[in-house]
């Protein structure tokens, strides 16, 4: 490797200005944006350290970028105009590692009809909701939830949950509205760093991933493991031990047929692509095999869907030099930054 560090630690999707952009944080700070049907990319801004976390936030009628990481700063960019909007501290004594945008069901919290929260998370054990436009607290989660290093927002049963893991091999799934921890789960060995929801048979269950090199899949309304996904030794597994061990730090759901792929990359070559009702393997993205010496993708720290006309892509984010956009099967589509 080149960097002991990623290039890139965050990449998302974000619709704004009448086209779907890809927005991704750099290791240097830098904010940059990126429209593949142009082909280019351009710098928003920088924050001052590792950019760990971009997502998009609809505030006063028109979607921005909020970023951060290391800085202890929130940071919000105009995509379109390419400048900050403005910026506030968010959780001043650790990094901030994850945002999720949550726009409620009420207006239990104030906010103007059609905007959005932004909730944020980080090494501090505090989940919090901020007002974007103000920059001010308007809801904490009731408990710690430890170094946080992965979250993500989901709605089941009809309420609004949220899944957060990090460093104490928890899975944590909290009533967001409420404020309250309904379940702590265990089973993973190691820190977890990836999580996110996944519908199977119609069911809404919670993917975790982590050092420990497994999939876990779990119910959030009944609290319970429901697989276990891991690859069966094999010439690949062996190439993936001897390449970094197989870590997880990344997984999303990729809805590009009846039921969708759960890809999942790490510290291993490109992306592999699971089946969650069946936990079968169902390929890769942007690695041959343990025959290939030359992936069109390495080691991966974060992952995002793009919508296209022939169904959502996948955005490919973290050691190389470039943010890359797969199809979900494989074949790769642009190759930008």
């Amino acid at each position: 490797m080149a960097s002991l560090f990623p290039k890139y630690w965050s990449v998302c999707g974000v619709a704004s200005g009448g086209a779907t952009l890809a927005v991704a944080g750099r290791d240097s700070g830098h904010v940059e944006v990126w429209n593949p049907d142009a082909g280019r990319a351009r710098k928003v801004g920088r924050s001052k350290g590792p950019a760990l976390a971009v997502c998009p936030v609809r505030l006063r009628g028109r979607t921005i970028v909020a970023s951060a990481g290391v800085d202890h700063t929130i940071w919000l960019w105009d995509p379109v105009a390419r400048r900050e909007v403005t910026r506030y501290t968010g959780h001043p004594t650790e990094r901030i590692t994850q945002l999720c945008a949550y726009r409620p069901s009420d207006d239990r919290f104030g906010t103007a009809a059609g905007d959005d929260l932004l909730v944020t998370a980080g090494h501090d054990g505090v989940v919090l909701l901020l007002d974007p436009a103000t920059g001010e607290g308007v809801h904490v989660m009731g408990e710690s939830a430890g170094q946080v290093q992965g979250m993500c927002l989901f709605r089941a049963g009809g309420v609004d949950l949220l899944a957060t893991v990090g460093l104490d091999a928890v899975v944590r799934i909290w009533d967001i509205a409420g404020g309250t921890l309904k379940f702590a789960l265990t089973g993973h060995d190691g820190w977890i760093h990836a999580v996110c929801p996944v519908t199977v048979g119609g069911q809404v269950l919670v993917a975790s991933g982590g050092d420990d090199g497994i999939i876990r899949l779990w119910d959030p309304l009944g609290g319970q493991l429901v697989r276990s996904m891991k690859p069966r030794d094999s010439v690949h597994t062996a190439a993936i031990e001897m390449s970094g061990g197989g870590t997880i730090y990344a997984l999303r759901e990729v809805r590009s047929r009846p039921e969708p792929w759960l890809a999942a990359g790490g510290d291993l070559p490109g992306v592999w692509l699971w089946d969650p009702a069946t936990g079968r393997a169902g390929g890769w993205v942007g690695w041959e095999g343990a025959l290939d010496n030359h992936p069109r993708c390495g080691w991966v720290r974060t992952l995002a869907t793009y919508p296209t006309e022939t169904g959502p892509h996948l955005l490919v984010a973290g050691y190389d030099d470039a943010v890359k956009l797969f199809t979900a099967h494989g074949q790769p589509g642009f190759t930008g930054f």
